[in-house]
């Protein structure tokens, strides 16, 4: 069971060594690495099988279910938030939080724009993936802290760092490499607020009105 309970927080670590090294234009084996941390929090590489491919099929289908609930009942989506978030583990919250937190503030003196962004976007992202988590794991497992409820949250974090990168790609793609205040201030105030207030209905449409916003700005600015 200490295994199962050091997983999370040892992929939240592995996360950010592999956003960061992708950064840096290197490559971890990646697939590699997850499935001996799978295997050696499991025990079974058979059982931690098992799992993945639940936690795929049943990804899925959260997805079309909440994808539905969104577009039908988006004040009942709110309630079961909320209701997910008095249960939620403080611990496991807050360590995914503090730990994309710290990434940021060390960012802003590394690669001040790019990284603090990015950084930024992981915390956003992965506090409204883990939300969404809890509500489908702790209505259907007995405890909490079980493998499956684990092994969800690590599906949904490492969705979060993927569009954190993404996202950084795209900065970097647009031309704002290094820290600018007349740059973050517009990108605070046009993009990234009204992209949290976005997703806190749906995440995937706040990253695409960043991703979108971001071009067309850099367009009326190359005008």
């Amino acid at each position: 069971m200490r295994r199962q309970v050091l997983l999370f927080p040892v992929l939240i670590l592995f996360s950010t060594a592999n956003a960061i090294t992708r950064f840096l234009g290197k490559r971890l084996p990646a697939a590699k690495l997850h499935g001996w941390i799978f295997n050696w929090a499991i025990g079974s590489e058979e059982t931690a099988t098992e799992i993945r491919d639940e936690l795929i099929s049943r990804t899925a289908t959260i997805l079309e279910e909440s994808e539905t609930e969104i577009e039908e009942s988006p004040e009942e989506l709110q309630q079961e938030i909320d209701e997910s978030r008095r249960r939620a583990s403080s611990i496991i919250s807050s360590g995914e939080f503090v730990l994309a937190l710290l990434f940021g503030i060390s960012g802003f003196f590394v690669s001040p724009w790019i990284t603090f962004v990015a950084s930024l976007v992981i915390a956003l992202s992965a506090s409204l993936r883990i939300t969404a988590v809890e509500s489908l794991a702790i209505s259907s497992t007995p405890e909490p802290h079980s493998v499956e409820w684990l092994m969800a949250a690590r599906g949904w974090n490492q969705g979060a760092v993927e569009e954190g990168r993404i996202l950084l790609n795209t900065v970097s793609a647009v031309g704002i490499k290094k820290y600018d205040e007349r740059a973050f201030s517009i990108f605070v105030e046009e993009i990234f607020v009204p992209s949290v207030a976005e997703g806190a209905v749906s995440l995937p449409k706040a990253i695409g009105r960043m991703f979108t916003q971001m071009i067309e700005l850099t367009q009326s600015k190359s005008a």
